[in-house]
């Protein structure tokens, strides 16, 4: 399980980034994940975080608002 460090832990959201370094070689992914999750959730007015869990490993947060019937656009 990877934990990051509080200096480095805001960046999981830049494109291509990895907390941990390691995994670049063995695990052949792009990194874009977390990077295009982001987007998604700001353009519907949402947010997401990401912190240490204890004893080991990360934490996403995800929350978006309630849509209502009156608010949907046709």
């Amino acid at each position: 399980m990877v934990r990051a460090s509080e200096d480095l832990i805001w960046r999981v959201f830049e494109p291509f980034f990895r907390v941990d370094q390691a995994r670049h070689k063995s695990v052949p992914v792009a990194g874009l994940g977390l990077a295009v999750a982001c987007e998604i959730i700001e353009r519907h007015k949402g947010s997401i975080t990401i912190r240490n869990r204890e004893p080991q490993g990360l934490e996403q947060i995800c929350r978006l608002p309630l849509s209502r019937p009156s608010d949907r656009r046709l």
